[in-house]
C-alpha cells in the first residue's frame, strides 16, 4: 500500500531503503558528537520534501541521562498525565511526522484533532469516524487499522509504548488545541 522510502544520513554515509512489508535494520557507529541531517532519498509522493529530521549524537553520560529520562514515570493527576503525554510525543519521535502547532508535516497535525470527523480507510473501504479516545488508542496500537485518507500512504513506525504511556498521549491529544 505504501511506497519505498530511503533513510539516509549523509554525514555517516549510511542509507537504508524502507520497503513496505519488509523489516529492515540499519547500524552505524557515530564517532563525533553533533546534530546530523536525516533525509529520505527516494521520491515518495507530494510530501517527500517534508521527510527531514535529525539524529543527535551525545557524549556517553549525556546520552545515559537522556535515555533514563525517556521512561514514563507513574502519574495519577490528570494535568500531570497531559504533561507526560506532551513529553512522550516528542521523546518517542511522534513529532518527526506530526506537528503540535498546526504546521504542515508528512502526517496530520496533533493540534485540534480530538473530536473532529475524519475520512479513514479501513480494510480498503472509506468510512467516516470521530477522532475519540477509542480511535486514538487503536491508531497508536495498530496504525494501519484506520488510516486517515489524506495520509493513507504514510507509514507509522512500530512503537513500543506501555498502556500508561498510551493513556498519557491520548490525554494530551484530547486537549491539544
Amino acid at each position: 500500500e505504501d511506497v519505498i522510502h530511503s533513510f539516509y544520513i549523509p554525514a555517516f554515509r549510511v542509507k537504508q531503503d524502507a520497503v513496505p512489508g519488509r523489516d529492515t535494520f540499519l547500524w552505524f557507529n557515530a564517532s563525533e558528537n553533533g546534530t546530523y541531517d536525516i533525509l529520505c532519498t527516494e521520491y515518495c509522493g507530494d510530501r517527500h520534501s517534508y521527510m527531514l529530521s535529525t539524529v543527535e549524537v551525545l557524549p556517553g553520560t549525556q546520552f545515559d541521562n537522556w535515555y533514563a529520562g525517556t521512561s514514563a514515570p507513574q502519574v495519577t493527576d490528570e494535568s500531570d498525565l497531559r504533561a507526560l503525554g506532551e513529553r512522550l510525543v516528542t521523546l518517542k519521535g511522534c513529532t518527526a511526522c506530526h506537528s503540535l502547532d498546526g504546521t504542515p508535516r508528512i502526517s496530520r497535525t496533533f493540534k485540534g484533532m480530538f473530536g473532529i470527523t475524519e475520512t479513514v480507510i479501513t480494510d480498503g473501504k472509506e468510512r467516516e469516524i470521530v477522532v475519540d479516545e477509542e480511535y486514538l488508542i487503536r491508531s497508536i496500537k495498530d496504525p494501519d487499522a484506520d488510516k486517515v485518507k489524506e495520509y493513507a500512504n504514510i507509514p507509522m513506525p512500530p512503537q513500543k509504548l506501555t498502556d500508561d504511556e498510551i493513556k498519557a498521549i491520548v490525554e494530551y491529544l484530547k486537549t491539544s488545541e
